[in-house]
């Protein structure tokens, strides 16, 4: 077995160790996107595939229509309602650390494929900035102050 080391940079809020992130409970299981659909802007599902428990409602399983009307619904509100900050985890899978950064600005390098980086992407625009402040501060998670700037780290998976 091998180990994956991935190398990112971004431009975002580096956050504390040990932060607490309102889709890091057991209801979101650590999805920021599942979070934010449900919780934040109100997705209601069409109807359900699968109950509580993460099996099948009776007579589902086989029901290709419904599959597709039901994942179909959920990629055009996706699309609709964006998550407006990307989530990078650093460190390792054991000891997992997170930025919250600008939309677009994220780069990520898998070990063995390089990623070219245009000068152009440091230059963020106020509305980055503002938005990962906003976003911080409205959804309680403590900045600690800190203002969005680039950081370079990586992940070991």
């Amino acid at each position: 077995m091998g180990v994956s080391t991935d190398g990112i940079i971004c431009y975002g809020i580096a956050l504390e160790d040990g932060c607490e992130l309102p889709w890091q409970d057991e209801k979101w299981d650590g999805d920021e996107e599942e979070w934010w659909m449900y919780e934040v802007c109100g997705y209601k599902n069409p109807f359900e595939l699968f109950d509580e428990y993460g099996k099948w409602v009776p007579g589902m399983e086989r029901e290709e229509e419904k599959h597709r009307q039901y994942y179909d619904q959920r990629r055009e509100f996706k699309k609709a309602h964006p998550l407006p900050i990307e989530v990078v985890r650093h460190c390792s899978g054991e000891y997992m650390m997170y930025i919250i950064a600008a939309p677009g600005t994220v780069r990520k390098a898998a070990r063995g494929y390089p990623e070219e980086i245009n000068v152009d992407m440091f230059r963020p625009d106020s509305r980055g900035f503002n938005l990962v402040i906003d976003f911080c501060d409205e959804y309680g998670i403590d900045r600690n102050n800190e203002e969005p700037r680039w950081w370079l780290c990586s992940m070991w998976w």
